[in-house]
């Protein structure tokens, strides 16, 4: 998309933001914790970098994309409608 700017396709087009000290994660995913989709997110942002993620932002309230908490086990800032 753009330098530091990942689109994760197949995982529920999870935008991914890497600043010069933590990752920002705009739309965490579609998928529950038991499913997994979420945790394959988390992954491959590690493949991309080590920074941690201080910012999920979901754009929208749908339950599957905040009721889980894979995102929100080591990160104290989520933002969701």
């Amino acid at each position: 998309m753009a330098d530091n700017v990942y689109n994760l396709i197949n995982l529920g087009y999870p935008n991914i933001v890497v600043g010069t000290q933590a990752v920002s994660l705009i739309e965490s995913g579609m998928g529950d914790y038991k499913d997994h989709r979420n945790k394959n997110v988390l992954k491959l942002i590690q493949t991309i970098t080590n920074k941690p993620i201080k910012y999920v932002i979901n754009l929208h309230s749908h339950p599957i994309k905040i009721k889980h908490q894979v995102f929100g086990e080591n990160n104290k800032s989520a933002l969701s409608p």
